[in-house]
This record gives C-alpha cells, structure tokens and sequence, in this order.
C-alpha cells in the first residue's frame, strides 16, 4: 500500500523468482505494476481491462499514461465487448491482442435462497415479511448513480409503502446521500443506509429487486451475484450488463435518462410476484451454463497457455 515502496519491492520479486506471466488489473496495477515487471524481465504481460477508459479516468494524463501503458501488453482481457471495442477504436490496440472474457461468479457462495435462509436473513435485519426489499450494492461513489436511486425510492415509496430500500455500501458520497435522502423523507423504514456489509450473504438472501443505475460498467460482479441469487434486475442499458442481460426476458434494462421508467419498473416488479419469479429463473439459468467463475477461470487459463 505505500507508494511507491512496493515498487522496488515488486522488482526484486519478478528478479528473484523469474515469474513467466504477470496478470495486472485495473489503473495502478497498468501503470505501475506492468512497467516493473517487464523491467524485471517478465516476457508475458496481460492487463485485465474492467470498463472502458474514458469513464472511468476523466483526467488526460491518466487516460494517456493508460494508452502508452497498455502498448506493454502482450495480450489484453476485456471484461466485455464494448470495452474491447473501446480498446481497439479508441486506443488503437490490434484487434487480436484484445480477448472478451466476462466475469464469473463463484455459484458455490451465491446461490438461491432456500426459504430458511431467506426468513432468518430478513429477521436479522428487522425486514417484515410482506415488504418488497429493493437493493443497492456499491461504493457511494459517482460512478454508482444513487442520486437517482433516492429519486426512485422517493416515488416508489410514496405509492407503496410496503417497498423498502436499502444500500449497501461505503464511500465518499456517503454523507452527500444521507442528506439527500433526508430531504427526501426517506428514513430507514423507506431508504436504509447499511454501510459496508463484510459478508453480502448476509444480506442476500432477504432481497427481492437489485437496482443498479450506473452511470459507466464493464461487467460487474453484483449483477451476476444477483442472478445467481435470484433477485429480479433492473440496471442501466449499457456495456456488459446489455451484453449478459436481454430487457423483458430477464430483467429490465433501461436508458440513463429515463428516470420514469427506472420507477415504473420497479413499481412493476414490487406489484408483480410472478414477473420477479420470471425474471429470476430465466436470468439463474443463464448465470449458472455462462457465467461461473469455473467457465472464466478456463477462459484466462486458455489465453494464459496460448
């Protein structure tokens, strides 16, 4: 953790035990990590590329450090498509240096529910049995759009009290949210602020809806944890999760701006049991033939050897 000390650290570690491969993840990992290791004389480098670049750094600099970084690569995995196309159009990388491998999820750790699992969970935080739990995973951060969370919440609430939501989550929106949510009237019986939950399976089982209206994705692990635990989706219409999801048949998908449909979904899904059930067996099924982190878990291997 204290920059730049792992650096050299780093180095002496590549040297020492003359590592074939370095696999590096996210920014830092692609400035600073990938550099040492071929330094050291690592000859195989992968950076693994999680959403596309021009969301997810907003600074010139660090988008072009990003660019030169990735000419090291020897190959480069996209978490989904439109990342990969980014990386081809935007940043110039040969299409065959750039492999699309979505993430997997552990189906051993998320799964369905039994009713057991499900009662106990929502005892333990004080959920009724007849409220309708709408979740929100992740950092309080921008990126994460839980302004528009609250606007939901807000609407939804005021037509059915029985919708409860809740985020779980920490980060430096935190405060700005809470406010927020004040001034919405949304106390902890309409919007409840969890803070960080160490072990989301204790929470998991008591939800029925997960609403994730980022603003920028790759793939991310919540929406397939949430189909491996049958929670019914509904997301913002964008990179992976439009790739791994289809609107109307396992969730809903909708455009940022629509913020009148992201309510009536919700609505719809709070009011319609059948409609969650649907969504929920379609989208389990598809998560446990694609999207097992055995599946990814081959799928890196494969690239490794070649």
């Amino acid at each position: 953790r204290a920059f730049p000390l792992y650096g050299p650290k780093l180095f002496s570690l590549c040297r020492k035990r003359k590592y074939t491969l370095a696999h590096c993840h996210l920014f830092g990992s692609n400035v600073i990590g990938k550099p040492v290791a071929r330094l050291a004389g690592t000859p195989v480098l992968i950076n693994h590329d999680h959403c596309n670049g021009d969301a997810r750094l907003a600074s010139r600099v660090l988008l072009h450090l990003d660019r030169i970084t990735n000419r090291l690569s020897s190959h480069i995995i996209a978490v989904s498509e439109s990342t990969r196309q980014f990386l081809i159009s935007r940043e110039g990388i040969l299409s065959e240096k750039v492999t699309t491998i979505h993430n997997g999820v552990d189906l051993s750790r998320y799964h369905p529910p039994t009713l057991e699992e499900r009662e106990c969970v929502r005892a333990r935080w004080k959920f009724t049995p007849e409220q309708i739990i709408v979740a929100g995973v992740g950092r309080l951060h921008p990126q994460k759009n839980f302004p528009l969370f609250l606007r939901i919440a807000e609407r939804v609430t005021q037509e059915n009290p029985q919708v409860r939501f809740v985020i779980a989550g920490e980060g430096p929106d935190r405060r700005e949210l809470e406010a927020e949510a004040v001034q919405r009237n949304l106390g902890p019986e309409r919007c409840l602020f969890l803070g960080y939950v160490r072990d989301i399976m204790s929470l998991y089982p008591a939800v029925d809806i997960f609403l994730l209206p980022s603003l920028y994705e790759g793939t991310p692990m919540t929406i397939l944890e949430a189909m491996a635990c049958e929670m019914a989706i509904i997301a913002s219409r964008l990179d992976g999760m439009a790739e791994i999801l289809e609107n109307g048949k396992d969730c809903f998908l909708l455009d940022l701006k629509d913020e009148k449909g992201f309510i009536d979904c919700v609505a719809k899904l709070a009011r319609e049991a059948g409609l969650r059930k649907s969504f929920t067996r379609m989208a389990l099924q598809k998560v446990q033939q694609r999207y097992s982190a055995e599946a990814m878990t081959r799928q890196v291997e494969a690239l490794y050897l070649r």
